[in-house]
């Protein structure tokens, strides 16, 4: 891992988006002045492997909170949380409006907010999943990305959000990596020192998390079951931990089978330099994970730990991301990519999303 990571969160805490009492703010949605317009929730997304902010694509003087760029939450957030998004907020049946728009409803008010990005800076990588058949540093930085390196980039994020809309409460939705750390996250808050910041979390939803758990309470979101079947864990989860929840389906010795050729692979990995400070290989990290992934919480027992009520997982069984081992009509396996990829996207699975959140609001 790249040695300069410590410096760019460092930069996050001094450039990462906070709502101004200035009165050169540049929009309600963005800056609010005061809590008058501060939005009733607040919508923080957090993106999937692989999906680039525009800041990332060179477009370094695009602001995320401006005026005009929350209408583009999909650019910012990306595909999946994006659109999930927009069903919330923008579509005919929108459960919420957002905050500065049209709202003759009288709906309650939302604004947007993309995980680890700030006003000219996106902290969070979301860097690609591994490139298949490759060892070494790929699977060490996307593992040691998804377990360790951006979880704090919560509390810098929306903590200074806070501070200024004493009244705001947050809605949490991430997409695959950004599932993962948005867990973490939340397990890694302190229930006293964060007990305002945790209250104030409404909702969250964990779409298609590489660290599901068995336990995990899931939505189902589909009417053919491939959403409900709980015996199946996410891809980092049967790398990272020994939870003997993944292997309690009826294929249990081919899903021990599989769990080895993961930790095979993780090993030799780890045994190709360069595995340098902040790599999943070095002890300090391998404790860290083994510390908040290994003792096999559920997302209901960090919830509950946390004080948090609606915690959620959306995850198709046999997604290659979340449910890797689980059992699938052989046909779905004959692209496994696309499962995870475009199931999530679906109009239906959004609206069931949404149609869970409404009682929450």
């Amino acid at each position: 891992m790249k040695s300069n990571r410590k410096g760019i969160a460092l930069l996050l805490a001094i450039t990462v988006f906070i709502p101004t009492t200035s009165a050169n703010a540049a929009s309600p949605s963005a800056n609010p002045t005061n809590t008058l317009t501060c939005p009733d929730y607040l919508f923080v997304g957090a993106r999937g492997s692989g999906e680039q902010t525009p800041h990332q694509k060179g477009q370094k003087n695009r602001d995320p909170y401006s005026a005009k760029e929350q209408g583009l939450p999909v650019e910012w957030m990306g595909r999946t949380v994006g659109t999930m998004f927009q069903t919330l907020a923008v579509d005919k049946d929108r459960a919420l409006a957002i905050l500065g728009t049209s709202n003759p409803s009288k709906k309650k008010t939302v604004a947007w907010l993309s995980y680890g990005v700030g006003k000219n800076l996106t902290s969070y990588p979301a860097i690609d999943v591994p490139s298949i058949g490759k060892f070494g540093s790929e699977i060490q930085n996307y593992t040691a990305e998804v377990s360790i390196l951006n979880v704090g980039l919560l509390k810098t994020t929306v903590l200074p959000y806070a501070s200024n809309c004493p009244n705001t409460q947050y809605i949490l939705a991430g997409y695959s990596q950004g599932a993962a750390i948005l867990r973490l996250a939340i397990a890694r808050l302190d229930p006293v020192a964060d007990a305002e910041f945790l209250k104030k979390i409404k909702s969250v939803i964990l779409i298609a998390d590489p660290l599901l758990s068995p336990s995990d309470p899931r939505l189902p979101v589909a009417g053919n079951g491939w959403t409900e079947n709980r015996n199946t864990c996410g891809v980092v989860r049967v790398i990272a931990t020994d939870d003997l929840g993944c292997y309690s389906t009826t294929s249990t010795a081919k899903l021990k089978i599989v769990s080895k050729s993961f930790e095979v692979l993780f090993s030799l990995s780890c045994a190709i330099p360069p595995n340098k400070e902040g790599s999943l290989c070095t002890s300090a990290q391998i404790r860290t994970v083994k510390y908040f992934i290994g003792k096999g919480e559920s997302s209901a027992e960090i919830g509950q730990r946390q004080g948090i009520r609606n915690i959620i997982s959306v995850c198709f069984t046999g997604d290659i991301v979340c449910a890797p081992l689980g059992e699938r009509d052989w046909k779905s396996w004959q692209n496994p990519f696309s499962i995870h990829t475009d199931y999530y996207r679906d109009s239906n699975v959004r609206k069931a999303i949404v149609s869970w959140l409404k009682p929450n609001l």
